[in-house]
């Protein structure tokens, strides 16, 4: 049975982006027959005292010889020292929702050290998980590799169409906790100016986090003369936010950074229209008709988009149809686990790290540019060499897998189900005198065949790869 350790800072139970995410995905494991232990740490990080690291190492070292312990990274990035000492004998793995120097707002000195620790600590993971496209890009200054990054976006829970308000005032939801990032300073200033009073705010999410924040918020409210229209309800049950969800006619999320946006497809899932931020993942979840997006922090472009949505109501149904019509689009949770399950079940990141990366993305980049690439993989086994390199090639890509071993091919299948759909061959390819299958291709690959076979095969290869192949 494939086992994991899963180590996050607090309880787990925290009601935040972040801790959703490892929470669903625990869950989803367990349903797919992993076993997950959890391991809660002390609720001080990214700020830890001495003691607190203290028994962070003392959990850590507990942890039997040769396990897969998926870290947190608001505590792995400020754990350096402890994952340098374990890295030898456990198999850590990093789960990067937000580099913690890029947090909006964050003082610089913290930045400072932040950055510094975890590039240490990111150096000790096998693998790097990143839970939304744009923390690839971030994660390029703290000299991670491509090769040791793979994204593994956020699930949705399937949820009932909302209710919506049967008569009254407009309902708006927000779904944040009140930090600096979340722009609801943006939001309150965009309804300050709207003049019409036809709507009510309620902002679902904890005050604690950030106490500065969640008092600015209020003397804001109050300088703005919202304080009636605005409902700061704090820290809410899992029932209370459902029942906002459900009492909601739009959502609102003013973010200035999101590395995916999973409360923007939880208001999918339920069809409401949504007015966002353009950051993470939440255009391509709106895609063109379930929302209006304006930029991050752009008060007038967020009025004027509020404004549209609380005055016409045709909008308001048009980009409801459009949200129905997205929420059975979502990815589940059962698919987001079956991804985290693929790449956390191989033991390939020593030997992807062993690769030049330079050399694949200078392979990659003379590929040519027609669509989809056609790609053939000679000797597969159970397909190490396809999903290392499927991460440096465009989506759309076709893969014929060869081997002469049946349930090698199987498992390469198995495998890279949740990344991509493959074809496969099975025949010795001793001989090569299987001329179809280098038909229409554009790059042929191998990788430990090509220390078996002789120069004369190479040959051979050579000549058969080259009048029909790209590469």
């Amino acid at each position: 049975m494939r086992s994991l350790v899963l180590i996050v800072p607090g309880s787990i139970e925290t009601r935040t982006g972040g801790y959703e995410y490892d929470r669903r995905m625990a869950a989803a494991l367990r349903a797919r027959g992993w076993t997950v232990g959890i391991r809660e740490l002390d609720d001080g990080f990214p700020l830890p005292t001495p003691a607190q690291l203290e028994r962070a190492q003392r959990a850590l070292a507990a942890i039997p010889d040769g396990a897969t312990v998926l870290v947190d990274g608001l505590a792995l990035g400020v754990m350096p020292e402890q994952a340098e000492r374990e890295a030898s004998r456990l198999r850590i793995v990093a789960l990067v929702h937000l580099p913690l120097a890029a947090e909006p707002g964050i003082r610089r000195e913290f930045a400072v050290l932040f950055e510094a620790a975890e590039r240490r600590a990111l150096a000790a993971a096998r693998l790097v998980v990143v839970t939304g496209q744009t923390t690839v890009a971030a994660l390029e200054r703290y000299g991670v590799d491509r090769d040791r990054v793979v994204v593994v976006e956020p699930g949705t829970m399937p949820a009932p169409l909302a209710r919506g308000s049967v008569d009254g005032p407009l309902q708006l939801l927000s779904v944040a906790a009140l930090t600096p990032g979340k722009g609801h300073d943006t939001l309150f200033r965009a309804l300050a100016s709207i003049h019409s009073r036809r709507w009510r705010l309620t902002c679902a999410g904890t005050l604690e986090r950030h106490p500065p924040t969640a008092a600015r918020m209020r003397a804001l409210l109050r300088e703005q003369g919202l304080d009636n229209q605005v409902w700061l309800g704090g820290e809410l049950s899992e029932g209370m936010v459902a029942d906002s969800y459900n009492r909601a006619d739009v959502f609102v999320h003013p973010s200035l950074h999101e590395t995916y946006g999973m409360v923007v497809a939880e208001a999918l899932a339920r069809g409401l229209p949504v007015v966002a931020t353009n950051t993470g993942a939440i255009p391509d979840l709106i895609g063109d008709g379930a929302g209006l997006l304006v930029r991050p922090g752009d008060v007038d472009a967020l009025a004027v988009a509020l404004r549209q949505v609380m005055e016409d109501r045709e909008l308001r149904e048009r980009l409801a149809a459009g949200a129905r019509r997205v929420r059975g689009r979502l990815p589940t949770w059962d698919q987001a686990a079956e991804r985290m399950a693929a790449w956390l079940a191989l033991r390939e990141p020593a030997d992807f790290a062993a690769r030049s990366a330079a050399l694949t993305r200078a392979v990659v980049d003379a590929l040519p540019r027609r669509r989809p690439l056609r790609i053939l993989d000679l000797a597969t086994g159970t397909g190490a060499n396809v999903r290392y390199l499927a991460r440096f090639l465009p989506p759309d890509h076709k893969w014929l897998l060869v081997d002469r071993d049946p349930e090698l091919l199987a498992e390469a299948s198995r495998r890279t189900a949740a990344m991509m759909a493959v074809d496969t061959k099975c025949f010795d390819l001793g001989p090569l005198d299987r001329p179809e299958i280098f038909a229409n291709r554009d790059f042929v690959t191998a990788s430990a065949l090509l220390d078996l076979v002789s120069e004369r095969w190479l040959r051979d290869l050579a000549e058969r790869a080259l009048p029909s192949c790209s590469r």
